[in-house]
């Protein structure tokens, strides 16, 4: 397994002024065998960014560079345990579905699971100069 796919309301934008996809609760030792962190849109979170279309669709991929202890959940509240999925690349991409109802936010898959090819997205730099 070599992806991880997380199910979030917050978007582009907000994730990278957070530095990553993070508050969330995982399993660190196998994030750090993952290469690619995919996110997939949350329409139906109170807070949600996107679009109500555009429900469980893919809309980023990156490439992981680490971890980081985020200490407070999406409110604010302290809590031990959460993390940050840093990435050094990411590409935006629009695929339906991706999303599969899982009841836990955060899934370990293959990248080969998705019809992506690394090779021909196009990738940008992660804007670390931009957190907050």
């Amino acid at each position: 397994m070599n992806t991880v796919v997380v199910f979030t309301a917050k978007n582009i934008c907000k994730t990278i002024e957070q530095g990553g996809s993070g508050n969330w609760k995982l399993n660190e030792e196998r994030v750090k065998k993952c290469d690619y962190l995919i996110l997939t849109a949350n329409s139906h979170h109170r807070d949600s960014m996107h679009p109500k279309d555009k429900h469980g669709n893919a809309f980023l991929i990156g490439k992981i560079s680490g971890l980081t202890p985020d200490a407070y959940d999406d409110l604010g509240n302290k809590e031990d345990n959460r993390w940050i999925i840093q990435f050094s690349e990411y590409a935006e991409i629009d695929l339906s579905n991706a999303w599969g109802g899982y009841q836990n936010p955060v899934k370990y898959t293959d990248l080969s699971d998705f019809d992506l090819d690394p090779e021909q997205l196009n990738w940008k730099p992660f804007p670390t100069d931009l957190i907050i």
